[in-house]
């Protein structure tokens, strides 16, 4: 959407989570978009919790998709998870009957309807006709 957002981590909270706060026009959202959690429910073998979170990279484009992927690190599991963003579509859609009124004689209505799609990455192939 053109807007920066922030990855803030925290790998003391339980096993680890990092939480995404989305930019806009005004600044950042106060509340988290999404709260990424340890995928590991276990501590390591050691007892210790697995410190997701603890690595946080600052964001680079891995799979060429123009989208800045996250690399979150885990040292205590000795991991390192990868999350690729992908594009977001935002789609508008009206929808425009050929009669505002119908008989009890109308068996059938035309309607015309248009979707319209916006995103920064390039579509590859026809949505419809």
């Amino acid at each position: 959407d053109g807007f920066n957002d922030l990855a803030i981590s925290a790998p003391f909270e339980g096993n680890g989570a990092v939480y995404i706060y989305l930019g806009s026009a005004q600044g950042l959202f106060n509340k988290p978009s999404q709260k990424i959690q340890s995928p590991s429910e276990l501590p390591n073998p050691l007892g210790e919790s697995t410190m997701f979170g603890f690595g946080l990279s600052r964001g680079v484009d891995i799979d060429s998709n123009c989208y800045r992927d996250l690399a979150i690190g885990s040292p205590n599991s000795e991991s390192v998870y990868i999350f690729r963003t992908y594009p977001v579509v935002k789609v508008q859609a009206s929808i425009t009957p050929s009669k505002t009124e119908l008989s009890l004689d109308d068996t059938s209505i035309m309607l015309k309807v248009c979707i319209y799609a916006i995103t920064k990455t390039e579509i590859d192939r026809e949505i419809g006709n």
